[in-house]
């Protein structure tokens, strides 16, 4: 007769009373392997938005995701490890919000870059857990070279493509784009961070209250970029 005496999803083994005495399995894994990344992921997101990412270690991910403590060692060596694959993911999908951005903008390269500002500041503030952890400085190397490194600059380089056609269409003004473009990066970074964590974080409290903030500080960023500074942008409101 066999009898099912202990089974949690945080172990690796299973204990079943047969005949004669008890029996230990080692169980499957509750995750296909890509679930499995997939689900401590998630997991380790949860976590930094409840906590911070000094505010957990990885055996409290694997409890969270209801794996073994050693089941994130397949796929992350560390903690470290693990918050550099969030970072990565968080660049992406910010990449992927200044494409979509550019995608449904009407208008100039000037408007575009308007929309990949916008894009930023309401990733920011939908978001800041993620927002922060993506800019933490142990993720990152004085080279530039770290995974963290490249996935951020592949997520700056579109707003430098869309300053550079700016400058082909005559609708921006001539000069280094990696620096016009710094410029414009850094006007809504710092205001994504006083949003988000800083003397604003208390006064903003929803997209509503920062909308018009955004729009003025865009006017005041897109108007040093444009050729004739009396060009208006399109605000683009959302919900």
């Amino acid at each position: 007769m066999l009898t099912l005496t202990r089974y949690t999803r945080e172990v690796d083994t299973v204990k079943i009373r047969v005949e004669g005495g008890d029996v230990t399995v080692k169980r499957a894994e509750g995750y296909h392997h890509g679930h499995l990344r997939r689900a401590l992921l998630d997991a380790a997101m949860d976590l930094v938005r409840e906590r911070g990412i000094d505010g957990f270690a990885l055996r409290e991910v694997a409890r969270r995701a209801g794996v073994s403590h050693a089941a994130p060692y397949h796929h992350f060596a560390d903690k470290g490890a693990l918050a550099s694959a969030l970072a990565i993911e968080s660049f992406r999908l910010f990449e992927a919000t200044f494409r979509e951005a550019v995608a449904g903008t009407e208008g100039t390269h000037l408007d575009a870059v308007r929309a990949i500002g916008r894009a930023y500041v309401r990733f920011a503030f939908d978001d800041p857990a993620r927002f922060t952890l993506m800019w933490r400085p142990e993720l990152r190397t004085a080279e530039d070279d770290s995974p963290v490194d490249e996935a951020g600059l592949a997520s700056y380089q579109v707003l430098i493509d869309e300053v550079q056609a700016g400058q082909r269409a005559g609708q921006i003004v001539a000069g280094d784009p990696g620096l016009l473009s710094l410029a414009a990066w850094s006007t809504v970074h710092g205001l994504a961070t006083l949003i988000v964590d800083g003397p604003l974080r208390d006064q903003v409290l929803s997209w509503s209250q920062a909308e018009p903030m955004v729009d003025a500080v865009l006017d005041l960023a897109v108007r040093g970029l444009a050729v004739n500074p009396r060009t208006r942008t399109r605000p683009r409101r959302s919900g």
